[in-house]
């Protein structure tokens, strides 16, 4: 165990395990009203010191040794602070702790992560696939199989990338005609082609599965506004 002298409290030291001492030996951690904390006085001056805070601070990557050994992580661009793992998993420096995804549909999983300017909703198989594959603009995050469970529907393993096109077939293969559910990638991909002019907004209406209003709406951004 590796312990550090805690910044701006000189009688308490913190330990790389979120353990906390003091001159008369380890503090009890107590629950408060968001995480968990340390009650301290030093020459008549109290705080409380929240564990979160004095990992982040003396042991800012300690968790990234607690991955798995096949799992590794990469920092998530345009969230500074947030990461995301080959499994799935979004780490925050603010809450030195993973995020818990939330169910959207069938069978994508959210998180909220700050960008900086405002809270933006991150879809965890485009993390995974931007930021592990070689993804670049205009290609969607596809998965393999919409039947595994949770987590593992989130690994890695289970993501392959391709074109809108490509997207709409699987969409026909796995008989999920009518039921299309856009994702940025598909928003960005419309946006680009319109501005661009390779497709017509009928073509996209049709490879997509949703209507013209819908295409047009996204194009004049009165829908999926920029973020």
């Amino acid at each position: 165990m590796e312990w550090k002298r805690v910044k701006g409290w000189e009688s308490y030291e913190v330990s790389n395990t979120g353990e906390l001492r003091g001159k008369r030996g380890l503090l009890t951690l107590s629950k408060l009203t968001r995480g968990y904390g340390y009650h301290i006085c030093e020459n008549g001056k109290k705080s409380i010191l929240t564990k979160s805070s004095l990992m982040r601070e003396h042991f800012p990557y300690e968790w990234i040794k607690n991955l798995d050994d096949d799992e590794e992580v990469k920092p998530i661009r345009g969230c500074p602070g947030y990461y995301i793992t080959t499994k799935g998993r979004v780490w925050s420096d603010k809450t030195y702790d993973f995020l818990t995804p939330s169910p959207q549909g069938s069978y994508y999983w959210v998180v909220r992560c700050w960008n900086g300017t405002k809270w933006e909703k991150c879809y965890i198989h485009q993390l995974v696939g931007r930021h592990f594959l070689p993804w670049e603009e205009g290609l969607c995050v596809l998965h393999k199989d919409e039947e595994l469970p949770f987590p593992e529907i989130n690994f890695l393993s289970n993501f392959f990338l391709g074109t809108m096109e490509d997207n709409s077939k699987d969409n026909r293969n796995k008989n999920r005609q009518g039921q299309q559910k856009l994702t940025w990638d598909d928003v960005r991909s419309i946006r680009k082609s319109l501005s661009e002019k390779t497709k017509t907004p009928k073509e996209l209406s049709q490879n997509l599965m949703v209507s013209l209003s819908t295409i047009y709406d996204i194009w004049k951004e009165r829908t999926w506004r920029p973020l």
